[in-house]
């Protein structure tokens, strides 16, 4: 077991003392998040399929509405328009996808990008897990817009790739993709 010398911890805490009553005389702040970082802190405001949590920044003026449907009504219209047996049928189940676009649209347009990730997220898992490429048109553009109104423009690239090259089973290495 490593032991402390004692007198580099001495000479520490009087460096720690000096700093805080240096900034106390100049008015510094010494806390690790300022009152302006908090401002605009992030907080979980819902959980996807997989199991974590959406993290957005939250406004103040601009709150989280959630997704309209359960994660379990969400799943089910998604297996719908998976398990349609024709383009027709799949079209009339795409509807009810397509007017939560709609919402998440309403909510990019006023500020709020938490629901249009969770449910471009939500859509995204649900490929992976059972299938369903009549989604990557939406994914694309739903996550898309939300990754770019949240300054999460690599998470774009890294979604194109996906959808361009989707594979199952655990080898999911790009570096066999990019060459």
């Amino acid at each position: 077991m490593k032991s402390e010398n004692p007198f580099k911890k001495i000479t520490l805490q009087r460096l720690q003392q000096e700093l805080e009553k240096y900034a106390k005389l100049k008015k510094h702040s010494l806390d690790q998040r300022p009152s302006s970082v908090q401002a605009r802190s992030k907080k979980v405001v819902s959980k996807c399929f997989h199991g974590a949590g959406i993290v957005v920044p939250v406004h103040n003026d601009v709150g989280y509405r959630p997704i309209p449907e359960s994660n379990a009504s969400l799943k089910k219209i998604f297996k719908k328009v998976v398990d349609a047996k024709s383009e027709e049928e799949k079209l009339k189940h795409f509807d009810a996808v397509q007017e939560l676009m709609t919402n998440v649209q309403f909510g990019f347009d006023e500020g709020d990008f938490g629901m249009g990730l969770e449910f471009g997220l939500n859509m995204f898992t649900f490929m992976f897990t059972f299938g369903g490429e009549a989604f990557h048109k939406a994914i694309s553009h739903v996550l898309g817009v939300a990754y770019e109104l949240l300054g999460r423009d690599a998470f774009i690239d890294i979604l194109r790739a996906h959808l361009k090259n989707r594979r199952r089973g655990s080898n999911m290495s790009i570096l066999e993709v990019v060459e």
